[in-house]
C-alpha cells in the first residue's frame, strides 16, 4: 500500500486488459499462420551427384560446389514429373533446398521436369538443410583415418576434423523442423 491506495487492486483492470490483448493477439497470429500453412512442404535433397561418380573430386572441389551428373539432372525431371502428377492443383506448395549447387541444380530439374513455371513464389533455400560436412577438401587418408577413429568413438558423436557430428545434423534439422512450426502452425502431431 502506498499513501493508503492498493495498488495491486488499482492494476488489476490494467492486467486483465494487457492479458486479453496478449491473448487475442496470440489467437490472431495462430490463425494467419493456419491460412498461410502450405498443404504441402517439399524438401529437396539431390540426384546423382558428379561427386558420386568420382569421389576423387571432394580432394579439389569444394562440396557446395558440386554440380549433378548429367544421370542426376534426369532423375530430378523424372521426379519432377511424378510429383506434379501426385500435388499439382491441391492446394500451396512450398520447396526447401539447401544451398549447394547440387541440390538447387536439382530443384531447378524438378520444375522442369513438373512443368512448374519458373515464377514459382515459395522456393526458399536454407543452409540447415545442407549434407554432414565431412571436412574441406577431404583427402583419402585423413577420411580413412577418421572413419578408423568414427568406428571407435561412435558414429552419431564423432565430429570429423574441419566437419561436424550426427549430432550436429541432428541439431540443425532439429532447428528446421522449429522454424517450420513457428511460420505455418503444427505441422504434424
Amino acid at each position: 500500500m502506498v499513501l493508503g491506495i492498493n495498488i495491486h487492486r488499482l492494476l488489476a483492470p490494467l492486467d486483465a486488459l494487457v492479458g486479453a490483448i496478449s491473448s487475442w493477439a496470440d489467437d490472431a497470429s495462430w490463425r494467419h499462420r493456419a491460412r498461410r500453412r502450405p498443404r504441402h512442404i517439399v524438401l529437396i535433397r539431390h540426384g546423382e551427384s558428379e561427386a558420386n561418380l568420382d569421389t576423387s573430386l571432394h580432394q579439389s572441389v569444394a562440396d557446395h560446389r558440386i554440380a549433378l551428373s548429367d544421370k542426376g539432372w534426369e532423375q530430378a525431371r523424372e521426379a519432377g514429373a511424378k510429383l506434379r502428377r501426385e500435388i499439382a492443383g491441391n492446394g500451396r506448395v512450398v520447396w526447401y533446398c539447401s544451398p549447394l549447387l547440387r541440390t538447387r541444380q536439382t530443384l531447378q530439374g524438378l520444375l522442369e521436369g513438373g512443368g512448374w513455371d519458373a515464377s514459382v513464389e515459395d522456393v526458399r533455400q536454407d543452409p540447415r538443410l545442407r549434407e554432414q560436412e565431412w571436412g574441406n577438401f577431404q583427402d583419402p587418408e585423413e577420411i580413412r583415418a577418421a572413419m578408423s577413429e568414427r568406428h571407435e568413438y561412435g558414429h552419431f558423436y564423432y565430429r570429423f576434423p574441419r566437419g561436424e557430428s550426427g549430432a550436429d545434423c541432428y541439431d540443425r534439422c532439429d532447428s528446421f523442423v522449429g522454424s517450420l512450426r513457428f511460420c505455418f502452425g503444427v505441422l504434424m502431431d
